[in-house]
């Protein structure tokens, strides 16, 4: 009987520090945009960020965007072949040869990444943004078609 007295005062407790807190702090926004505390309880999409764009099946790269726009997220699942995720400043993915990403990243057979990303000060590409997996390396682009990429970008 006491520890559930103990216990429920302990919950009354805390639901007060908790209504308190959030009734003293206003609203606080999270990365991803959304918002707890407003006065009248909405939740906020984030204002200017894209939907995710994905590879359909496996493939070797995509274009995120071939307008100027920030990277603020990326995820790569890499099939059989070990390979590089390269990211480049471009509106379209490059052909195979010698290359000059701005981002690359090695990657091990079957293996998942999601690149970090610092949501105050995310990337941003002047020409657009293409990721790209290669078999190859960071400055010579194979393309391995053994990669699913996901990534979002905002303005």
């Amino acid at each position: 009987m006491r520890k559930r007295f103990a216990f429920l005062v302990l919950a009354a407790l805390l639901a007060s520090c908790v209504c308190a807190a959030l009734a003293n702090a206003g609203t606080y926004t999270f990365p991803d945009g959304t918002h707890v505390g407003a006065p009248d309880s909405v939740v906020h999409a984030p204002i200017g960020v894209h939907p995710p764009s994905a590879t359909a099946v496996v493939g070797s790269g995509i274009v995120l965007s071939a307008t100027p726009d920030s990277l603020t997220g990326l995820e790569v699942t890499s099939g059989a072949t070990a390979g590089f995720v390269l990211v480049f400043d471009s509106a379209t993915v490059p052909a195979d040869g010698t290359v000059a990403p701005a981002l690359c990243h090695q990657m091990l057979a079957s293996t998942s990444w999601e690149m970090p990303i610092d949501p105050l000060q995310p990337p941003f590409f002047h020409l657009g943004v293409s990721v790209v997996y290669s078999s190859t390396g960071c400055f010579t682009k194979t393309a391995s078609a053994t990669a699913f990429i996901s990534g979002q970008v905002s303005p």
